[in-house]
């Protein structure tokens, strides 16, 4: 959207600088006609010039978007939380944030890179491993160390 709004605006300013340029240099009475009558020079309209009032306001995807930057942003807390303070809470919550945040990012990947006929299956089998990562982190933070003290034994491992 911020490509064709771009897009939109460089075409009209360069079509308005084009026709200003050429309608007043004198030097060039064979391009005035071309110009004024031309109908190659078409006007863009982007995409927020066509919504309608009710779609502004709330677009089909915002809630989706929203969603994922919520995700994101209790990420970038509850990372370094995990490091400070390692508890139960922590360790919940990530186990509760990772799994859709990796869900969404496969899912773009998948959407985007893979052949159409492929997409389904492949989108099906990433619900899958979401959600059952969800249910091995809560199960690994019930009944084992939790994922903040397990990463801090993996750190705290000696190579051989």
């Amino acid at each position: 959207m911020a490509a064709r709004l771009c897009l939109g605006i460089a075409t009209i300013s360069r079509t308005c600088v084009l026709q200003s340029t050429i309608l007043r240099n004198p030097a060039l009475p064979k391009i005035r006609p071309a110009i004024l009558g031309a109908s190659n020079i078409k006007q863009l309209q982007t995409s927020s010039l066509t919504l309608d009032k009710s779609e502004k306001k709330n677009p089909p995807a915002s809630g989706h978007w929203k969603t994922e930057r919520i995700v994101s942003v209790a990420l970038l807390a509850a990372l370094p939380a995990g490091y400070l303070y390692p508890g139960h809470i922590v360790d919940y919550s990530l186990a509760i944030l990772i799994p859709p945040h990796v869900y969404w990012g496969f899912h773009a990947i998948v959407g985007d890179y893979l052949p159409k006929s492929l997409v389904g299956v492949t989108q099906g089998a990433v619900a899958i491993v979401s959600v059952m990562t969800c249910i091995g982190l809560l199960y690994f933070n019930y009944s084992d160390v939790g994922i903040c003290k397990a990463v801090a034994m993996l750190w705290q491992m000696k190579t051989s």
